[in-house]
C-alpha cells in the first residue's frame, strides 16, 4: 500500500478500508442525525482540497454519481451493516471467535497470533496457543 498510485490492488487495501469504512460508520451513527449522515459534507474550497473532492463532483470512475451521493444512508439501510467490535469482560471472557481471546489484564479481544511477538502464553494470559494449534514464526523461519 505504500505506493498510492498502485494500492487500490494490494488486497490489504480492501482490508484496511474496511475497518476505516467501520470506524467512519460507527462516528456518523454515535455523532450525527440522519439527515446529516446525508448532507453534511465539507465546503468545497480550493483552497483546501482538488476539485475532484468536491460534493458535486463525479465520484469517478461510477458517473454520474456525485461525492455526496457517497454519504446516502441508502448504502447500511439496504446492502450492508457491521457487527458490533467483540467484547469481554472479566465476568465474560468469551470473544465470540476462535481467532481472539480476551487480553487477561486489559479485557480487550486481541489476535490470538501477532507476527513478530513471542507465542510465549505468560505474556498474554492464560490463553493455550498449542491447543490451539498455532505457530508463531517470523518470515524466513521454519
Amino acid at each position: 500500500m505504500l505506493v498510492t498510485t498502485k494500492s487500490t490492488n494490494d488486497p490489504l487495501f480492501f482490508l484496511h478500508h474496511c475497518m476505516i469504512d467501520f470506524m467512519w460508520e460507527t462516528w456518523r451513527l454515535s455523532k450525527q442525525s440522519r439527515s446529516q449522515r446525508e448532507n453534511d459534507y465539507p465546503m468545497d474550497n480550493i483552497n483546501c482540497s482538488s476539485q475532484s473532492h468536491f460534493s458535486r463532483s463525479i465520484m469517478v470512475p461510477f458517473s454520474p454519481m456525485v461525492n455526496l451521493d457517497g454519504l446516502s444512508n441508502k448504502y447500511t439501510d439496504n446492502l450492508y451493516s457491521y457487527a458490533p467490535r467483540p467484547t469481554c469482560s472479566s465476568a465474560n471472557r468469551n470473544c465470540g471467535s476462535k481467532y481472539l481471546f480476551c487480553h487477561g489484564t486489559q479485557f480487550i479481544c486481541i489476535s490470538r497470533i501477532r507476527a513478530g511477538f513471542p507465542c510465549d502464553p505468560s505474556r498474554y494470559g492464560e490463553i493455550n496457543f498449542s491447543a490451539a494449534g498455532c505457530k508463531c514464526s517470523t518470515r524466513g523461519s521454519p
